[in-house]
């Protein structure tokens, strides 16, 4: 967060130079997204809600096509929340820091009861005899036989190990009074939302949405404490905001 204040601070100081002169102040139906949401500030105070939308962490490319579609989703949650996102920073009184990503896997042992099945005894015995007669000794024969019916079942457990692994999709937005900064040369938080969803798909992609979808409604707001929420996969929202 240091790093990314003063990166803000350098950039901010550079705009304001550059502009002062002209600028005048649902997958499966059963499948479930868990998503955390800790937002702070407030923005109800806003009379004017221009902003920018400015993506913090230099490592991602802003060419890449993944950039465009997550940029475009934030933009269409903002635009619900009544801002106006704008394409020049000039044009803005707020800017909307942002940076997005996914941990690395996250391994976790566990041990298992396996069961073992087997034979656990006998359900029924039946047992019976045939008598034949020998015509040459005049005398009779007589042959038994037995049947057991086995009962099946559990007849006890095995322990074994077993690894997952999951994965932390993260989104992180931190909105700054523009405006302020030109005038002060200092920089004004006015709310801040974190997001993040743990799960065990490594498809960054996939769970954006829902992120955006179950943090709305405390972005500019705050949450109080951090919230979970659980998204369907067939979330209607989710669909829209994807444009399907």
């Amino acid at each position: 967060m240091k790093k990314n204040k003063m990166f803000l601070l350098l950039f901010m100081y550079a705009i304001a130079l550059t502009s002062c002169a002209t600028y005048i102040s649902t997958p499966q139906a059963n499948l479930k997204y868990s998503v955390k949401v800790n937002s702070y500030g407030e923005d109800s105070t806003l009379i004017r809600k221009d902003c920018y939308l400015f993506l913090s962490d230099t490592m991602i490319n802003k060419e890449d096509l993944q950039f465009n579609e997550f940029h475009k989703q934030i933009s269409s949650i903002m635009r619900s929340k009544g801002y106006n996102v704008v394409d020049s920073i000039q044009s803005a009184n707020i800017i909307i820091l942002f940076n997005y990503g996914i941990s690395n896997p996250k391994t976790k042992v566990y041990t298992t009861s396996v069961p073992i099945w087997g034979q656990t005894g006998i359900s029924s015995t039946n047992t019976s005899g045939t008598v034949s007669a020998n015509p040459y000794s005049n005398s009779l024969n007589y042959k038994q036989s037995t049947v057991q019916t086995p009962n099946y079942g559990v007849t006890g457990y095995r322990s074994e190990q077993q690894s997952i692994e999951s994965y932390t999709r993260y989104l992180n937005l931190v909105a700054y009074d523009f405006e302020y900064f030109k005038l002060h040369k200092k920089e004004k938080r006015i709310w801040q939302t974190e997001i993040n969803s743990t799960g065990y798909s490594n498809d960054l992609r996939a769970a954006f949405p829902y992120m955006l979808i179950a943090s709305r409604r405390f972005i500019g707001h705050s949450s109080s404490v951090e919230k979970e929420f659980y998204i369907n996969a067939d979330n209607l929202n989710v669909k829209k905001l994807k444009g399907e």
